[in-house]
């Protein structure tokens, strides 16, 4: 038994009593972490959804046989497109022949044309020099200013002279009657004759 005054030693009841641990007193239905997490597996089991997730996919045969059909298209188009080509070439094949040969009928003719002019005869020069007709068109005269080469005017002198004509008469007549011969030569070919009097005026 301690005295009063005794402040050193400790009373029995006191060393008895069990020391207080630190942090919050344990539940007496605490579960252990075990417990917890066998608990935590069941909650997440029951609330999973079991979800089906289907994939449209074609087949790998079916695209196959697609492929194989776009591919025999595209070669028919291909073999009509070359064919057209081909036709087109022998059109333009063709009508190359033909122009070719039109010019040359054309250069026979020319040439024949040419081969006949000069082997008729040439007229002499009192008929080149006859007395033609009066203007009868009415468009009176027109003046007209050329150098010529000189012995063109020795060839004019001697000609005027020669048939007693004065200059302007002998360059007309000549002019006139080589432009008829010129006409007569022509013939029936009215597209060289229009083209010919066309000229008249350029």
């Amino acid at each position: 038994m301690s005295q009063p005054d005794d402040h050193e030693t400790v009373p029995r009841h006191a060393e008895a009593t069990p020391k207080r641990e630190r942090g919050r007193p344990r539940k007496p239905d605490a579960m252990t972490g075990a417990q917890r997490q066998a608990a935590y597996r069941a909650r997440r089991k029951a609330s999973r959804e079991s979800v089906t997730v289907t994939k449209n996919t074609t087949p790998v045969a079916a695209g196959y046989d697609e492929l194989v059909s776009e591919r025999d298209r595209l070669r028919e188009e291909l073999l009509r497109a070359r064919g057209e080509r081909d036709e087109a070439r022998l059109d333009l094949l063709r009508v190359r022949q033909e122009r070719n040969e039109t010019r040359q009928r054309v250069a026979a003719v020319r040439s024949t044309e040419a081969d006949v002019r000069e082997a008729a005869p040439l007229p002499d020069a009192a008929r080149l020099l006859a007395a033609v007709g009066p203007d009868e068109t009415g468009n009176g005269d027109k003046r007209l200013v050329v150098n010529v080469e000189y012995r063109a005017i020795a060839a004019l002198n001697r000609l005027r002279k020669h048939f007693s004509l004065p200059q302007r008469e002998v360059l007309e007549r000549l002019l006139l009657r080589i432009d008829h011969m010129v006409i007569e030569a022509l013939g029936n070919d009215e597209v060289s004759f229009n083209r010919y009097i066309e000229w008249s005026d350029s």
